[in-house]
């Protein structure tokens, strides 16, 4: 996109400059000899040098526009790479959290499981209920489940990282421990104005105030200069 609106205001600025162009014709005529066939040839060769002198400065309010349409897109990629950047750290800190909370429910199903054999044990030599071995095992099928949910979850935010990094994974570790510092409504009010999409959004409302009078341009006269050079 940057670089359109960059061959947008070198289209612009063509139609500013001389042209020069170069015409080669030949008429054929009839003769006045005696033959009544016999053909003339008359042959013309020139140059023609073409400026435009005034045309509503159309050309200068489309490369005004185009400038700042350049400042338009330039300033969405930075947003762009704004939103991949948290993209990728929202992906990377699921996974992480998916990591830790599978640690902690395989240790809990392995808990459980030792607490449905001790709870055995205890059945058979009549020092506990049947019922309390079912509701162990009932908690233990829970927490099976629930590890494979968080197996699932953990695929997807990895598939997903791996997709926004083009990098395979097979595990991850944050070894930073950032310090978020949570800004007030009124710095955040102070930064909103530079934003990339709040500047990007400026200079497209400019972009529309130069069409607007490139549109204006056309109720004006055209006055150019036209001079050709005979070879």
């Amino acid at each position: 996109a940057i670089m359109q609106t960059q061959g947008r205001f070198l289209q612009a600025l063509s139609t500013a400059l001389p042209r020069a162009t170069f015409e080669l014709s030949e008429k054929r005529q009839s003769g006045s000899g005696s033959s009544a066939f016999t053909l003339k040839k008359i042959p013309e060769r020139k140059f023609i040098f073409s400026q435009p002198l005034f045309s509503g400065f159309k050309e200068f309010a489309a490369m005004a526009g185009s400038k700042a349409e350049t400042r338009q897109r330039r300033q969405e990629e930075v947003r762009a790479r704004q939103l991949l950047f948290t993209d990728v750290a929202d992906a990377f800190y699921y996974y992480d959290l998916y990591q830790e909370q599978l640690k902690s429910t395989q240790s809990i199903v392995q808990a459980l499981f030792e607490r449905m054999a001790e709870l055995q044990k205890r059945v058979d030599l009549g020092r506990s209920r049947t019922s309390e071995l079912a509701s162990a095992e009932s908690r233990l099928r829970k927490a099976e489940a629930d590890v494979e949910q968080t197996k699932s979850d953990m695929t997807v935010a990895r598939e997903l990282l791996e997709f926004l990094t083009g990098t395979t994974l097979e595990a991850i570790q944050d070894e930073a421990s950032p310090v978020f510092a949570v800004k007030t409504e009124q710095e955040l009010a102070d930064h909103a104005g530079r934003r990339p999409d709040v500047t990007a959004a400026r200079e497209a409302m400019t972009v529309a105030d130069r069409k607007v009078a490139v549109a204006r341009a056309g109720f004006w006269p055209t006055v150019g200069l036209e001079g050709n050079y005979y070879t």
